[in-house]
């Protein structure tokens, strides 16, 4: 044992416990679905992705996210040294070129139809597993410096934990919402033919739903009620939910470089776990591989944000600086998510050759530029703020080897 390690603590037990479970149930689930993949290619000869098959290589890549994370809590749970991570070199721009494969495997699965089940999901996990890597080398360029096992949890608490907890919730607020859907319906003729259909006790067809549908979309009770949910709710509650991964540090005065930090690589595995779980096929799969991408870029650069200002208030006591963070986190989140409802809403009403209102067709077409002007601003506001940051603080690097003691930093200064 080294002059800078310490006994294993029971957080450090805990931690290696977490990694071990997590990482066993992912490859249980991955197994599961491999079967269940290969008994239905077998048997009932899909020539489509078959959600199985994409939640197989889903599972397969959180368990493969697991092992180092099982490796860096062994080291500290062995009383062995907690190493720093160095600067990322060159070399951490390799991954970068997991997107012209992933493009080439796309075009090859849906444009040819060529081992479809097999060369999507794959695609998928190269290009959402490329953006992650990209988000993280630009982010470490300038950034604090962590050790291995701060990196590896808040990576996989973004990953595993802070997901299901931002599901629950959202699904929780979708009751109230819902409720107000229903009371909206009913303010309108079409609204009411809806929840008619719905409310039948003989299950209506998808083509009548789908035509009842197109005559309530640009409807105000139908759009307010979709993009306060989508625009609002949502961002309030997931960029809320992601400075989780800075929580635990915030009791033992975290600086404020260390949490932008850990943001940006937590906010990275929860782009991480969306990207991978939301499958694209058809004609359309490019752009939205494209859009995910931008949404990791997205995720990232909110979270470190939020995580940032949360610091500042917590420890600094600038409560301004974290009231307004989360605020522009919120409206950077709110934005992409508005303009991506729109665009898919449109493009609904279009392929039904529905009308659609003048002002959502402004929306719609400029809905795409929307969203990548805001992956520029998160792409290239990731070493901007990081850079700033460090550069006006004295704590870019951890106080010591070991991450479970106290952050030193600097006294609060008063706004």
């Amino acid at each position: 044992m080294n002059s800078t390690s310490k006994p294993a603590s029971a957080a450090d037990i805990a931690f290696l416990i977490y990694t071990i479970l997590g990482t066993l149930m992912s490859m249980i689930l991955s197994g599961i679905l491999w079967i269940i993949s290969l008994i239905s290619y077998l048997f009932e000869n899909r020539e489509a992705v078959d959600p199985s098959i994409l939640g197989a290589f889903a599972f397969t890549l959180l368990a493969l996210c697991g092992i180092p994370a099982i490796y860096s809590a062994a080291q500290v749970a062995l009383g062995k040294e907690n190493r720093r991570l160095s600067r990322p070199s060159p070399f951490g721009y390799l991954p970068i070129f997991f997107f012209p494969i992933a493009f080439i495997l796309g075009y090859l699965a849906y444009a040819k139809g060529i081992l479809t089940p097999l060369l999507a999901p794959l695609a998928q996990l190269l290009a959402a597993v490329a953006a992650v890597a990209f988000a993280i080398q630009i982010a470490r360029q300038k950034g604090a410096i962590l050790t291995q096992r701060r990196f590896w949890g808040q990576f996989i608490t973004g990953l595993w934990l802070v997901p299901i907890v931002a599901l629950v919730m959202e699904i929780l607020i979708l009751i109230p919402t819902i409720l107000a859907f229903g009371l909206g319906a009913l303010t309108s003729e079409n609204g009411r033919q809806l929840l008619e259909m719905l409310s039948d006790p003989v299950t209506p067809t998808v083509t009548l739903l789908q035509q009842s549908l197109d005559h309530v979309l640009f409807e105000p009770w139908f759009l307010l009620t979709i993009l306060t949910y989508f625009a609002i709710l949502v961002p309030l509650i997931e960029e809320a939910l992601k400075t989780m991964i800075v929580w635990p540090l915030l009791f033992r005065r975290v600086s404020s470089t260390q949490a932008l930090m850990g943001g940006i690589i937590g906010g990275s595995g929860y782009a991480l776990f969306e990207a991978i779980f939301l499958a694209q096929e058809g004609s359309t799969w490019l752009p939205i591989m494209i859009g995910r991408t931008g949404a990791t870029m997205m995720h990232a650069f909110t979270t470190g944000v939020a995580s940032w200002g949360l610091a500042e208030g917590f420890v600094q006591k600038r409560w301004i600086r974290a009231i307004l963070s989360y605020l522009i986190a919120v409206a950077f989140h709110g934005i992409w998510n508005a303009s991506a409802v729109v665009v898919a809403l449109s493009d609904t009403a279009i392929a039904q050759e529905g009308t659609v209102p003048a002002i959502i067709k402004i929306f719609h077409d400029g809905g795409p530029f929307y969203i990548v002007i805001l992956s520029m601003v998160a792409v290239f506001g990731i070493p901007w703020i990081t850079r700033r940051v460090a550069s006006q603080s004295d704590d870019s690097t951890p106080s010591s080897d070991d991450d479970t003691g106290p952050i030193l930093v600097r006294e609060p200064r008063r706004m």
